[in-house]
């Protein structure tokens, strides 16, 4: 019976999981799950996520890798690679992993576990926090006219934030230093 539900679970896990999305805007097929234009209560996925035009109300939860473009998220929290182009996150976004994002817009904080991020062309409502790392350094992109209205927070103290362009930095850079390009 354990053995069973052992292997149920892991099933199920393996299958990208649309838990709470309209099946006339996500597909799911093990490992991948794909979403087009529509609106959705909600998504969890793991695998391969691609979210293309697609308005998720509630929370999105990604194990994997995410490509999202022209997305609107009211939460989103990813375990992996998240890839954002020409999306919206209402609510804070949680990123455990290498995040690019281009021509975003994030209407409140960003949490970061990873040891790098690069914002191009992006508007940031809010912090970027860049959490606890194993890594030697973190480093926060700003490229184009990326602009943070908030602080830019490494927790290790041992952060770099390198702007380029047009970018700006509203609030204070605690533990790290900026590098202008």
């Amino acid at each position: 019976m354990k053995l069973y539900l052992k292997q149920s679970l892991t099933t199920l896990l393996l299958l990208g999981s649309v838990a709470i999305a309209s099946a006339d805007t996500c597909t799911s097929i093990p490992g991948s799950v794909t979403c087009a234009s529509g609106i959705i209560e909600g998504l969890v996925g793991n695998g391969m996520v691609n979210v293309d035009g697609t308005t998720i109300n509630g929370t999105a939860i990604i194990n994997g890798q995410l490509n999202a473009e022209g997305a609107h998220f009211s939460m989103l929290n990813v375990m992996g690679t998240a890839n954002l182009s020409q999306c919206t996150v209402n609510d804070i976004a949680t990123i455990k992993g290498l995040m690019t994002a281009s021509a975003t817009k994030f209407q409140r904080s960003v949490d970061v576990y990873s040891t790098a991020v690069r914002f191009s062309n992006c508007d940031i409502n809010g912090d970027v926090h860049m959490h606890h790392s194993d890594a030697e350094k973190q480093i926060v992109y700003l490229d184009k006219k990326s602009v943070v209205s908030g602080n830019i927070i490494f927790d290790d103290g041992e952060g770099k934030v390198v702007v380029r362009g047009h970018s700006k930095i509203g609030g204070k850079v605690i533990g790290g230093l900026v590098s202008r390009k």
